[in-house]
């Protein structure tokens, strides 16, 4: 074998060497990468998936101001701001009373009508069946002591028989029904009391 011969030899097998280890190397290298994804996957917090793109944020702070109602009826009929209940009671209501907004606000016959102390503002909610109104929720909702509490400020006792479709999560120290993506709907009874929470659309 020619000195020419000997080199080349002797380089062919240390590139085989070298090679050799960066095929080794290179699932080493892949190991370490993954370990480390999971280490950053298990320290993140539970309000982040890590197998989706999308972060889900906190829920923002429970209302400050809250709005229980004083009394509540059923609309018979209204006129130039004069609402005839069912129970035959006739209310005259200022032309610009502020109201929460939250369930639509309108009145109309057959609406279920919340009023403040005073009248200061007021809420109606639209028929949902006999004897049953709806208030459709889109945005977070506050489980408080038998309470519902709504993004708007307006909060609403638990009637005794209360159930949901879905249970509201800890978040924060509160226990908050998260947004769905089609749409929420709690139920109200006559006396003014939550009576479920049913979801439509996808979960």
């Amino acid at each position: 074998m020619s000195g020419c011969d000997s080199i080349q030899g002797r380089r062919i097998e240390r590139e085989r060497e070298v090679g050799g280890s960066t095929l080794v190397s290179k699932p080493l290298a892949l190991l370490a990468g993954v370990a480390c994804v999971a280490l950053i996957v298990f320290a993140l917090p539970p309000a982040f998936d890590a197998f989706s793109s999308v972060f889900t944020p906190p829920p923002p702070p429970a209302p400050s101001t809250i709005y229980r109602p004083a009394s509540v009826g059923v609309v018979a009929g209204y006129n130039l701001g004069i609402v005839q209940l069912e129970d035959g009671s006739t209310l005259t209501l200022p032309s610009m009373i502020p109201r929460v907004g939250y369930a639509g606000g309108g009145i109309g016959k057959g609406w279920l009508v919340l009023f403040g102390p005073g009248y200061e503002w007021r809420e109606a909610m639209a028929p949902s069946g006999e004897q049953s109104w709806m208030v459709n929720s889109h945005d977070y909702a506050w489980d408080r002591d038998g309470d519902v509490l709504f993004a708007d400020g307006l909060e609403l006792p638990r009637a005794p028989r209360f159930q949901s479709f879905d249970q509201p999560v800890e978040r924060g120290g509160d226990r908050v029904w998260q947004p769905h993506d089609g749409w929420a709907m709690f139920h109200v009874t006559v006396q003014g009391q939550v009576v479920d929470r049913i979801l439509s659309g996808p979960n």
